[in-house]
């Protein structure tokens, strides 16, 4: 299976993208989990690539998270590997993107998570041209929930002990 975006106006499918690679052996792992849209209609999403995959040239690794924007008319801008800079194991079918958002700059949030220990949960942060920011562990596993106006980010998740300075 690919990976696919569709845009549907409640009437009718306006497009549809297919992300397609060469990959070997094949899978059927790989999936966009999240869609944000900004204000200028820019559709982000990020999901998962689950064997080694060649996509548009680029070479991506075993089991990682994948983020890519599409403009409104559904044409690829860019895509990034969201690689394992944040301490997250690169084993297979380890990271995934959990969720994601975008904020009021277009700046696009995700936040993977770690398949095999499911205690660790990372943050990156792209800007506007897919260049990754920063990047940031989290223990225990969170997920970017939402972003408000002022550009505050909030994350749901859980944990069995508080941590300071909440306990």
């Amino acid at each position: 299976t690919f990976p696919l975006l569709l845009k549907y106006n409640g009437t009718s499918l306006q497009w549809q993208v297919a992300l397609t690679y060469i990959r070997s052996p094949y899978t059927n792992q790989d999936y966009f989990y999240n869609i944000s849209v900004d204000s200028f209609d820019n559709i982000y999403v990020s999901g998962q690539i689950s064997k080694l995959t060649t996509i548009s040239g680029t070479q991506y690794p075993v089991s990682c998270a994948l983020v890519a924007k599409y403009n409104s008319s559904g044409t690829l801008l860019w895509q990034q590997n969201v690689q394992n800079d944040s301490g997250l194991p690169s084993s297979a079918y380890s990271t995934y993107a959990s969720a994601a958002a975008v904020d009021n700059l277009g700046n696009y949030f995700v936040t993977c998570y770690n398949l095999n220990t499911g205690a660790n949960g990372a943050l990156f942060k792209y800007n506007t041209d897919g260049t990754k920011n920063y990047s940031k562990l989290f223990t225990p596993e969170t997920r970017i929930s939402s972003i408000d106006t002022s550009n505050n980010l909030y994350f749901s998740g859980y944990t069995n002990q508080l941590v300071s300075p909440y306990n």
